[in-house]
């Protein structure tokens, strides 16, 4: 039997605020599922990318520490594993908005997906709903957070040092 094959994805609106250190830690947790992503910080701005391929999420990071999703590109997600396993159930997770319109290359697959304050009745999707919503950081994650912030502050400041030393 074929692996259904996601041929389009037209992302008719999402909402979606979470901490930014879950975004970081996404990697780790995607590894564990055979997905390899990739997360870069540049300024307020962190996307989440596929590596090797181009579907990607783009979020506006706050002095707070949370981000908000601002973009959503799925072209190449072939299979829909950027949706189906990082960006719908983080919206699930979070209690987001996303409504997306699907075109798979054969029958008997849901036409749409969506998620409405944190709700969706998208098969697979339902499981995600029981974890816990912006659980407290450990003692190690709240280090690494702390250790990102100083460096990303750092890096600011070295990035006006070399602008005047121009």
């Amino acid at each position: 039997m074929n692996t259904p094959r996601l041929e389009s994805a037209e992302v008719r609106g999402f909402q979606l605020v979470l901490p930014r250190a879950e975004l970081e830690r996404l990697p780790q947790v995607a590894a564990g599922e055979g997905l390899q992503l990739a997360v870069s910080l540049q300024g307020a701005r962190l996307s989440v990318t596929v590596v090797g391929g181009t579907p990607q999420l783009q979020f506006r990071v706050g002095r707070d520490g949370r981000a908000t999703l601002e973009q959503v590109d799925l072209r190449g997600d072939e299979r829909g594993r950027l949706l189906l396993e990082v960006l719908a159930p983080l919206a699930v997770r979070h209690g987001g908005d996303l409504h997306v319109q699907l075109g798979w290359n054969g029958p008997g697959q849901p036409a749409e997906l969506r998620v409405q304050a944190g709700k969706t009745d998208y098969p697979g999707l339902l499981s995600a709903a029981d974890e816990p919503v912006d659980r407290p950081l450990t003692a190690e994650e709240r280090e690494v957070q702390l250790l990102l912030e100083r460096a990303a502050a750092e890096w600011a400041r070295y990035q006006q040092l070399k602008q005047k030393g121009r």
